[in-house]
Protein backbone atom coordinates (compact mmCIF):
# COMPACT_ATOMS: atom_id res chain seq x y z
CA UNK A 1 0.00 0.00 0.00
CA UNK A 2 2.94 2.25 0.67
CA UNK A 3 3.97 1.81 -3.19
CA UNK A 4 0.57 2.30 -4.13
CA UNK A 5 0.49 5.72 -1.93
CA UNK A 6 3.91 6.79 -3.60
CA UNK A 7 2.34 6.52 -6.76
CA UNK A 8 -0.53 8.38 -6.40
CA UNK A 9 1.42 11.34 -5.38
CA UNK A 10 3.26 11.31 -8.35
CA UNK A 11 2.52 13.95 -11.21
CA UNK A 12 1.63 13.25 -14.57
CA UNK A 13 -0.74 13.97 -17.54
CA UNK A 14 -2.70 11.26 -18.88
CA UNK A 15 -2.15 11.41 -23.35
CA UNK A 16 -4.49 9.57 -25.43
CA UNK A 17 -4.63 8.16 -28.81
CA UNK A 18 -4.84 10.87 -30.61
CA UNK A 19 -2.89 13.07 -28.46
CA UNK A 20 0.38 14.57 -29.90
CA UNK A 21 2.26 11.59 -29.06
CA UNK A 22 3.00 10.17 -32.35
CA UNK A 23 4.93 7.09 -30.39
CA UNK A 24 1.64 5.51 -29.03
CA UNK A 25 0.51 2.40 -29.85
CA UNK A 26 -2.87 2.35 -28.36
CA UNK A 27 -5.60 2.17 -30.86
CA UNK A 28 -6.39 5.32 -32.83
CA UNK A 29 -9.31 7.16 -31.29
CA UNK A 30 -12.69 7.03 -31.83
CA UNK A 31 -12.59 3.20 -31.39
CA UNK A 32 -15.16 1.03 -33.22
CA UNK A 33 -17.20 -1.07 -30.61
CA UNK A 34 -18.40 -4.55 -31.23
CA UNK A 35 -21.58 -4.30 -29.30
CA UNK A 36 -23.23 -6.79 -30.81
CA UNK A 37 -25.08 -7.26 -34.62
CA UNK A 38 -27.95 -4.91 -33.85
CA UNK A 39 -25.56 -1.60 -32.96
CA UNK A 40 -23.32 -0.11 -34.87
CA UNK A 41 -21.01 1.54 -31.88
CA UNK A 42 -18.25 4.15 -31.64
CA UNK A 43 -15.75 4.77 -28.08
CA UNK A 44 -14.60 8.45 -28.79
CA UNK A 45 -11.77 10.16 -25.98
CA UNK A 46 -9.87 13.41 -26.32
CA UNK A 47 -6.25 14.22 -25.96
CA UNK A 48 -6.37 14.37 -22.26
CA UNK A 49 -5.32 17.30 -20.52
CA UNK A 50 -4.43 17.52 -16.57
CA UNK A 51 -5.41 14.51 -15.92
CA UNK A 52 -8.59 14.67 -17.80
CA UNK A 53 -10.52 13.29 -20.69
CA UNK A 54 -14.03 13.84 -22.20
CA UNK A 55 -15.53 10.74 -23.54
CA UNK A 56 -18.56 9.87 -25.72
CA UNK A 57 -20.21 6.66 -26.56
CA UNK A 58 -22.28 7.13 -29.83
CA UNK A 59 -24.46 4.17 -30.67
CA UNK A 60 -27.26 3.23 -33.69
CA UNK A 61 -29.19 0.24 -34.37
CA UNK A 62 -27.64 -1.24 -38.18
CA UNK A 63 -30.98 -1.06 -39.77
CA UNK A 64 -32.50 1.91 -38.68
CA UNK A 65 -34.81 1.59 -36.21
CA UNK A 66 -35.25 3.27 -32.95
CA UNK A 67 -32.53 2.27 -30.37
CA UNK A 68 -34.26 0.47 -27.16
CA UNK A 69 -34.31 2.58 -23.68
CA UNK A 70 -31.58 1.05 -22.66
CA UNK A 71 -28.98 3.12 -20.35
CA UNK A 72 -25.13 3.07 -21.38
CA UNK A 73 -22.49 1.93 -19.01
CA UNK A 74 -18.27 2.80 -18.43
CA UNK A 75 -16.33 1.14 -16.18
CA UNK A 76 -12.59 2.10 -15.99
CA UNK A 77 -10.35 -0.50 -14.17
CA UNK A 78 -6.69 -0.37 -13.05
CA UNK A 79 -5.06 -3.49 -13.08
CA UNK A 80 -1.63 -3.32 -11.52
CA UNK A 81 1.60 -4.89 -11.74
CA UNK A 82 0.88 -5.96 -8.02
CA UNK A 83 -2.32 -7.49 -8.18
CA UNK A 84 -4.18 -4.63 -6.77
CA UNK A 85 -7.01 -3.25 -8.71
CA UNK A 86 -8.70 0.11 -8.44
CA UNK A 87 -10.77 2.10 -10.73
CA UNK A 88 -10.85 6.17 -11.50
CA UNK A 89 -13.63 8.59 -10.62
CA UNK A 90 -15.56 9.86 -13.41
CA UNK A 91 -18.34 12.09 -13.86
CA UNK A 92 -21.17 9.96 -15.16
CA UNK A 93 -20.44 6.92 -15.35
CA UNK A 94 -24.32 5.22 -16.33
CA UNK A 95 -27.00 7.40 -18.08
CA UNK A 96 -29.22 7.39 -21.31
CA UNK A 97 -28.38 7.98 -24.94
CA UNK A 98 -29.14 11.96 -25.94
CA UNK A 99 -31.48 12.33 -29.13
CA UNK A 100 -28.19 11.77 -31.40
CA UNK A 101 -27.54 8.60 -29.76
CA UNK A 102 -24.85 9.61 -27.76
CA UNK A 103 -23.50 9.54 -24.13
CA UNK A 104 -21.09 11.51 -22.88
CA UNK A 105 -18.70 11.69 -19.48
CA UNK A 106 -15.51 12.59 -18.38
CA UNK A 107 -12.95 10.67 -17.10
CA UNK A 108 -10.42 11.36 -14.14
CA UNK A 109 -7.50 9.77 -14.23
CA UNK A 110 -5.44 8.60 -10.94
CA UNK A 111 -2.62 7.17 -12.24
CA UNK A 112 -0.98 6.49 -15.25
CA UNK A 113 -0.18 3.04 -17.03
CA UNK A 114 3.38 1.88 -18.33
CA UNK A 115 5.32 -1.57 -18.01
CA UNK A 116 6.24 -0.86 -14.44
CA UNK A 117 2.81 0.02 -12.98
CA UNK A 118 -0.21 -1.55 -14.41
CA UNK A 119 -3.00 -1.12 -17.19
CA UNK A 120 -5.56 0.61 -17.80
CA UNK A 121 -8.93 -0.76 -19.38
CA UNK A 122 -12.57 0.84 -20.19
CA UNK A 123 -15.72 -1.51 -20.43
CA UNK A 124 -19.07 0.17 -22.54
CA UNK A 125 -21.89 -1.76 -21.72
CA UNK A 126 -25.39 -1.33 -23.35
CA UNK A 127 -28.81 -3.69 -24.10
CA UNK A 128 -27.19 -6.99 -22.63
CA UNK A 129 -23.60 -6.49 -24.79
CA UNK A 130 -20.38 -5.41 -23.38
CA UNK A 131 -16.84 -4.95 -24.56
CA UNK A 132 -13.69 -4.23 -22.75
CA UNK A 133 -10.63 -2.28 -23.96
CA UNK A 134 -6.82 -1.29 -23.29
CA UNK A 135 -6.15 2.78 -23.47
CA UNK A 136 -3.00 3.77 -22.37
CA UNK A 137 -2.22 6.87 -20.05
CA UNK A 138 0.87 7.99 -20.14
CA UNK A 139 3.10 9.46 -17.03
CA UNK A 140 4.08 12.83 -17.50
CA UNK A 141 1.80 16.13 -15.51
CA UNK A 142 -1.19 16.12 -13.23
CA UNK A 143 -2.90 18.72 -11.57
CA UNK A 144 -5.00 17.80 -9.08
CA UNK A 145 -5.01 17.53 -5.40
CA UNK A 146 -6.41 14.77 -2.54
CA UNK A 147 -7.88 16.14 0.94
CA UNK A 148 -9.08 13.76 3.73
CA UNK A 149 -11.11 13.44 6.27
CA UNK A 150 -10.40 13.37 10.06
CA UNK A 151 -13.93 11.67 11.85
CA UNK A 152 -15.33 10.71 7.91
CA UNK A 153 -12.96 7.56 7.37
CA UNK A 154 -13.14 4.53 5.36
CA UNK A 155 -12.10 1.29 5.69
CA UNK A 156 -8.86 1.34 3.52
CA UNK A 157 -6.45 -1.53 2.77
CA UNK A 158 -4.41 -1.16 5.77
CA UNK A 159 -7.39 -0.62 7.72
CA UNK A 160 -9.17 2.64 9.14
CA UNK A 161 -7.94 5.88 7.16
CA UNK A 162 -9.62 9.39 6.23
CA UNK A 163 -11.19 9.25 3.25
CA UNK A 164 -9.66 10.79 0.43
CA UNK A 165 -11.40 13.32 -1.89
CA UNK A 166 -9.46 14.34 -4.77
CA UNK A 167 -9.47 17.45 -6.41
CA UNK A 168 -8.81 17.92 -9.94
CA UNK A 169 -8.28 21.35 -11.78
CA UNK A 170 -11.30 21.70 -14.53
CA UNK A 171 -10.11 25.61 -15.82
CA UNK A 172 -8.57 28.75 -15.40
CA UNK A 173 -10.89 31.09 -16.95
CA UNK A 174 -10.13 34.83 -17.96
CA UNK A 175 -11.66 37.55 -19.98
CA UNK A 176 -14.39 40.08 -20.55
CA UNK A 177 -14.18 41.39 -17.10
CA UNK A 178 -14.99 37.75 -15.42
CA UNK A 179 -12.48 35.16 -13.88
CA UNK A 180 -13.44 31.87 -12.53
CA UNK A 181 -12.13 28.77 -11.82
CA UNK A 182 -13.43 25.22 -12.05
CA UNK A 183 -12.62 22.06 -9.56
CA UNK A 184 -14.01 18.74 -10.23
CA UNK A 185 -14.19 16.69 -6.76
CA UNK A 186 -14.94 12.90 -6.50
CA UNK A 187 -15.03 11.21 -3.27
CA UNK A 188 -13.24 7.44 -2.66
CA UNK A 189 -15.97 4.76 -1.43
CA UNK A 190 -13.78 1.94 -2.13
CA UNK A 191 -10.48 1.65 -4.61
CA UNK A 192 -13.51 0.47 -7.16
CA UNK A 193 -15.55 3.04 -6.24
CA UNK A 194 -15.32 7.13 -6.77
CA UNK A 195 -17.97 8.69 -6.78
CA UNK A 196 -19.03 12.51 -7.85
CA UNK A 197 -19.44 14.87 -4.92
CA UNK A 198 -22.95 16.05 -4.75
CA UNK A 199 -25.61 16.46 -1.77
CA UNK A 200 -27.90 13.97 -0.83
CA UNK A 201 -25.94 11.36 -1.66
CA UNK A 202 -24.44 8.59 0.87
CA UNK A 203 -21.21 7.26 0.78
CA UNK A 204 -19.83 4.31 1.55
CA UNK A 205 -16.34 2.93 3.16
CA UNK A 206 -16.45 -0.71 3.85
CA UNK A 207 -14.19 -2.71 1.75
CA UNK A 208 -15.87 -5.16 0.31
CA UNK A 209 -15.41 -8.93 1.96
CA UNK A 210 -14.87 -11.78 0.14
CA UNK A 211 -16.74 -14.55 1.77
CA UNK A 212 -16.28 -18.12 2.55
CA UNK A 213 -18.87 -20.59 2.86
CA UNK A 214 -16.92 -22.54 5.95
CA UNK A 215 -17.30 -19.34 7.98
CA UNK A 216 -19.93 -19.53 10.47
CA UNK A 217 -22.54 -16.64 10.30
CA UNK A 218 -21.41 -14.66 12.55
CA UNK A 219 -18.01 -13.95 11.33
CA UNK A 220 -19.34 -12.79 8.15
CA UNK A 221 -21.91 -10.07 9.74
CA UNK A 222 -20.86 -8.31 13.21
CA UNK A 223 -22.75 -6.51 15.28
CA UNK A 224 -19.92 -4.35 16.21
CA UNK A 225 -18.80 -3.37 12.84
CA UNK A 226 -17.98 0.04 12.43
CA UNK A 227 -20.74 1.81 9.48
CA UNK A 228 -18.27 3.94 7.36
CA UNK A 229 -21.88 5.37 5.37
CA UNK A 230 -21.76 9.21 5.11
CA UNK A 231 -24.86 10.63 4.36
CA UNK A 232 -23.84 14.10 2.61
CA UNK A 233 -26.21 16.90 3.88
CA UNK A 234 -23.84 20.11 2.97
CA UNK A 235 -21.28 20.88 0.90
CA UNK A 236 -18.88 23.92 1.21
CA UNK A 237 -16.09 24.64 -1.70
CA UNK A 238 -14.72 28.16 -1.37
CA UNK A 239 -11.58 29.37 -3.07
CA UNK A 240 -8.77 32.58 -2.37
CA UNK A 241 -6.46 33.92 -4.67
CA UNK A 242 -5.32 36.67 -2.90
CA UNK A 243 -2.34 37.34 -0.48
CA UNK A 244 -4.30 37.16 2.74
CA UNK A 245 -5.88 33.93 2.63
CA UNK A 246 -4.88 32.51 5.75
CA UNK A 247 -5.70 35.85 7.27
CA UNK A 248 -8.49 37.38 6.03
CA UNK A 249 -11.53 35.11 5.90
CA UNK A 250 -13.49 37.80 3.54
CA UNK A 251 -10.61 36.51 0.91
CA UNK A 252 -12.56 33.08 0.52
CA UNK A 253 -15.02 33.19 -2.42
CA UNK A 254 -17.99 30.55 -2.32
CA UNK A 255 -17.75 28.18 -4.85
CA UNK A 256 -21.57 26.62 -6.62
CA UNK A 257 -22.15 23.80 -8.24
CA UNK A 258 -22.16 23.75 -12.31
CA UNK A 259 -25.69 22.15 -13.39
CA UNK A 260 -25.71 19.24 -15.17
CA UNK A 261 -22.40 18.12 -14.20
CA UNK A 262 -22.03 16.41 -11.30
CA UNK A 263 -18.87 16.95 -8.56
CA UNK A 264 -18.15 20.18 -10.90
CA UNK A 265 -17.99 23.29 -8.55
CA UNK A 266 -16.87 26.91 -10.33
CA UNK A 267 -16.01 30.53 -8.35
CA UNK A 268 -16.34 33.53 -9.76
CA UNK A 269 -14.37 36.64 -9.73
CA UNK A 270 -11.34 35.60 -7.91
CA UNK A 271 -9.47 38.05 -8.91
CA UNK A 272 -7.04 36.29 -11.17
CA UNK A 273 -4.12 37.59 -13.08
CA UNK A 274 -4.36 34.84 -15.33
CA UNK A 275 -0.42 33.94 -15.49
CA UNK A 276 2.15 32.31 -13.34
CA UNK A 277 1.76 34.58 -10.85
CA UNK A 278 -1.86 33.04 -10.30
CA UNK A 279 -2.35 30.56 -6.82
CA UNK A 280 -5.55 29.30 -6.04
CA UNK A 281 -6.59 27.93 -2.45
CA UNK A 282 -9.48 25.55 -2.34
CA UNK A 283 -11.18 24.41 0.64
CA UNK A 284 -13.47 22.08 1.02
CA UNK A 285 -15.83 21.14 4.23
CA UNK A 286 -18.47 18.30 4.33
CA UNK A 287 -21.21 18.05 7.06
CA UNK A 288 -19.50 20.68 8.67
CA UNK A 289 -15.98 19.16 8.91
CA UNK A 290 -13.07 20.54 6.75
CA UNK A 291 -10.82 18.05 4.79
CA UNK A 292 -7.33 18.40 5.43
CA UNK A 293 -3.81 18.03 3.15
CA UNK A 294 -1.95 17.01 6.40
CA UNK A 295 -1.53 17.75 9.87
CA UNK A 296 0.13 21.28 8.50
CA UNK A 297 -2.13 22.06 5.92
CA UNK A 298 -5.79 22.21 5.53
CA UNK A 299 -6.70 23.36 1.90
CA UNK A 300 -5.43 22.10 -2.09
CA UNK A 301 -3.34 24.79 -3.84
CA UNK A 302 -3.24 25.11 -8.01
CA UNK A 303 -0.55 26.92 -9.19
CA UNK A 304 0.25 28.09 -12.72
CA UNK A 305 2.83 27.66 -15.67
CA UNK A 306 1.59 29.74 -18.20
CA UNK A 307 -0.94 32.66 -19.31
CA UNK A 308 -4.66 31.83 -19.67
CA UNK A 309 -6.19 32.12 -23.05
CA UNK A 310 -8.84 34.84 -23.22
CA UNK A 311 -11.55 31.94 -22.52
CA UNK A 312 -10.31 29.06 -21.31
CA UNK A 313 -7.34 26.66 -20.41
CA UNK A 314 -9.19 23.75 -20.34
CA UNK A 315 -11.63 22.48 -23.09
CA UNK A 316 -14.26 19.56 -21.74
CA UNK A 317 -17.80 19.37 -22.12
CA UNK A 318 -18.73 21.47 -20.00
Amino acid sequence: MQRLAAIFALPFIITACGSDDDSSTADAFPRTLDLGEHYLATFDMSDVEKGVADITVSIQSTDGSPLPDEAVTISPLMQMNSGMNHDTPMSVRSGDLNDDGQFHTTAYFLMPSGDELGTWSMTVEFDGEMETFAIDVDMMMSEREMLRGTEDKINGMNGEEGRPYFLFNEGRHIGEQMDHFSVYIAARETMMKHTSLENNITLTGEMPMEMDESMPMAMMISEDMTSYDLNITSIEVDMCAAQDCDTNENSWVPAVTVEGYPGLYRAMNLGLAGDNTDVIHVRLIVNEEQKIKNEMDTVAIFTFDGSASSTTEMSHNH
